[in-house]
């Protein structure tokens, strides 16, 4: 696994660097959740807008994203 360019970014999701959203990307991806954004009980995520983010509960997160992956990015190990 690797960091993606900025280019990469935008053309997979659609959005730019710092505002990356789960939601609404240009092409379906494989979305990954760390665990530890889980153990937040509120988190803020990217909306797509400079400066802006959309603050929700992660429980909240977690069922909107029913089918990504929560994963540990220290250790590698699937929580799902």
């Amino acid at each position: 696994m690797r960091m993606a360019t900025e280019d990469e970014v935008l053309e997979v999701t659609g959005y730019r660097i710092g505002t990356v959203s789960p939601f609404g990307m240009k092409r379906q991806v494989r979305v990954l959740i760390d665990s530890s954004v889980l153990r937040e009980e509120e988190i803020s995520i990217g909306s797509g807008v400079s400066n802006t983010a959309i603050i929700l509960k992660s429980l909240d997160l977690r069922r909107a994203l029913g089918d990504a992956e929560v994963i540990s990015f220290v250790d590698g190990h699937s929580d799902t």
